[in-house]
């Protein structure tokens, strides 16, 4: 919970922010903040990852009318692996991941400046608080969505334009936020 809590806004200013004399605080028996979190994050992307049930369709959809991008703390390393393995890489016009910045602020930044777009003409689907608020940062609305990382409740905080429960919902969402 303190983990998912902290997508609640930037992950990585939080995790900066509870750090104290510039250690993590311990989270019982099996907390280690030594191990090397990336490659084990990435092995269990590879191995026990899939899409959810409907989605990809629901992306093909939208890449048909709308140009598609990438903005996650994640990293593209494991990301572009899958999303050749579901056969839909070729439907995201670009990632921007940790290794473009650690704000999805500043990536939200890059996208309106290097696709010489606007806040009106973009929406963030997302599954977390954090996203819902650094969208708003720059006044782009939010489609939430209750089957990933964070909960209805949790993701009701942020006031996106809508918040669904399944893939099925997100072509109409976006066609309502654009009209």
């Amino acid at each position: 919970e303190h983990y998912r809590s902290a997508f609640e806004g930037n992950i990585y200013e939080s995790i900066e922010k509870n750090k104290v004399d510039g250690k993590l605080p311990e989270h019982g028996d099996e907390c280690d903040h030594e191990l090397d979190w990336w490659p084990e994050y990435e092995n269990s992307f590879e191995k026990g990852v899939s899409p959810f049930q409907g989605v990809i369709p629901v992306i093909r959809e939208l890449a048909a009318d709308y140009r598609l991008i990438i903005v996650t703390s994640g990293s593209a390393r494991f990301i572009v692996p899958f999303l050749e393995r579901t056969g839909v890489a070729d439907c995201f016009i670009d990632i921007l991941d940790v290794d473009v910045h650690t704000h999805k602020t500043k990536k939200i930044e890059m996208i309106l400046d290097k696709y010489a777009t606007s806040a009106p003409q973009c929406v963030f689907i997302t599954d977390t608080l954090g996203d819902v608020r650094e969208a708003a940062h720059h006044t782009i609305g939010s489609i939430a969505v209750t089957w990933g990382f964070h909960p209805r409740e949790t993701l009701e905080k942020g006031v996106p334009f809508r918040i669904v429960d399944s893939p099925a919902e997100i072509p109409g969402a976006v066609s309502e936020y654009f009209s």
